[in-house]
């Protein structure tokens, strides 16, 4: 195994054979040159990639973040793992990454959002929001963050979609249909041209995901307490909430399901992410 390219001090990515990888490990990247071998002393973790996540989009995600908050979803995964009492698929440590460092983004600026099915959630999966409480302890233990308590839902959701990471081919090119038709208006709304390689591109499609499974599975959505959010969100990025509404009518009209307030202020958030971030 050698060196490709140095992501920082403690991630590289590396050629193993034919196959390139994202390495792992304290120091990992520190005076790591291209070519060289790698020092398998080191490695902690090796990651492969995968048909949702490539080793560039896993680079950029690992280079945004300390190598003690990858070590902490790690934890997370961990604990996931005892309480379930089964492996969970280790790609997982991304999307949760990705999803811890945004929502301590959000803590920052004081933007506490809470899921429209949370109630659903806390209903039927109570073993994953247990995993999502005892990840804001671990967080608050080891960062000394104390994260709002809307967020184990949130986390608890990761472990059960990577628990049930199945679905019928039908569903499957459904989805994909809807997604291309939301690009398509996301472009022609704004006048811009979108980097579908790019990891903000692969996030708006995770969430569009995510909103689709629930248009699928959720007789009805809770409104929740997240009026003035939407409110101060609304305000702030008007064109942004108003191809929300966009895309909730197109989805609408195509699953005959109405979206919630809650869902308007979702893909108005990740419509910034996506166009500015």
């Amino acid at each position: 195994m050698y060196i490709k390219k140095r992501i920082n001090n403690n991630v590289i990515l590396a050629v193993d054979g034919e196959l390139e990888v994202i390495v792992v490990g304290k120091g990992l990247g520190f005076q790591a040159y291209p070519k060289e071998p790698v020092n398998m002393e080191r490695i902690q973790k090796v990651y492969l990639p995968t048909e949702k996540m490539s080793v560039k989009q896993m680079a950029v995600l690992l280079n945004e973040a300390s190598f003690e908050e990858i070590l902490l979803v790690e934890k997370m995964i961990k604990i996931g793992e005892k309480e379930l009492g089964k492996e969970i698929n280790p790609v997982i440590l991304f999307s949760l990454l990705d999803h811890l460092l945004f929502a301590f983004k959000r803590l920052k600026e004081d933007m506490i959002i809470r899921s429209p099915i949370e109630w659903e959630i806390k209903q039927f999966y109570s073993k994953e929001v247990a995993i999502g409480k005892k990840a804001l302890e671990l967080i608050e233990t080891e960062k000394n963050i104390r994260l709002p308590e809307t967020e184990a839902v949130f986390i608890a959701m990761h472990f059960i979609n990577y628990q049930f990471d199945h679905e019928s081919m039908e569903l499957t090119m459904d989805y994909m249909e809807a997604m291309r038709d939301i690009t398509q208006l996301v472009r022609y709304y704004f006048q811009v041209e979108i980097d579908e390689n790019s990891i903000n591109y692969q996030r708006f499609l995770n969430h569009l995901r995510y909103y689709l499974m629930r248009l699928n599975t959720q007789e009805s959505m809770h409104s929740l307490d997240n009026d003035e959010i939407v409110l101060t969100v609304k305000n702030k990025y008007p064109k942004e909430f108003k191809c929300s509404l966009k895309i909730s009518k197109y989805l609408e009209e195509r699953y005959k399901k109405k979206a919630s307030l809650d869902e308007q202020l979702y893909l108005t958030l990740h419509l910034t992410r996506l166009l500015y971030a």
